[in-house]
């Protein structure tokens, strides 16, 4: 694999010797769900995501919300079910610009 391409990557993770086996927001060791959480509740701004947890960034938040709402707890798919359908194709080609990011809680009162 090149070095652009894996540049380019996000994912989610699971590993059983990380957070027992509990989604990851890539090897970063941060849970996927709590950096859902923290977005939704959008008292962490995304610079702030950045500088706290190396290694999330703006496509590794859109791809743990969009793995909550795909594959999280019925919650997670009623705040952001629609918004995950909207953005897949834009996450699949890796496209983080073309994607919007989720709502979040204050967004959606």
């Amino acid at each position: 694999m090149t070095e652009t391409r894996d540049a380019n990557r996000r994912f989610v993770s699971i590993e059983p010797a990380m957070h027992s086996g509990e989604p990851t927001a890539g090897r970063s060791g941060v849970s996927a769900e709590l950096v859902a959480k923290k977005w939704w509740t959008g008292d962490w701004p995304l610079e702030d995501l950045e500088e706290d947890w190396p290694g999330v960034d703006r496509g590794q938040v859109l791809v743990c919300c969009w793995y909550m709402a795909e594959y999280g707890t019925r919650r997670w798919k009623k705040r952001w079910g629609e918004w995950a359908d909207s953005v897949f194709g834009a996450l699949w080609h890796s496209d983080w610009e073309a994607a919007s990011m989720p709502p979040t809680a204050k967004e959606t009162t």
